[in-house]
């Protein structure tokens, strides 16, 4: 919106939406890593008779 208005420059737009990307790859490493470690416990302490 600031870039279409004038009021940022096309660095400042970029700079933005790198932010969101990177912000966005470190919520689904986060993701991955919370279901890494639930198949893990449960790997680890199910019961035979599952």
């Amino acid at each position: 919106a600031s870039y279409a208005g004038g009021t940022a420059s096309l660095d400042d737009a970029l700079a933005a939406t790198i932010a969101v990307a990177e912000a966005r790859l470190d919520l689904l490493t986060r993701q991955a890593g919370v279901v890494r470690g639930a198949v893990r416990i449960n790997l680890t302490y199910r019961s035979d008779d599952q």
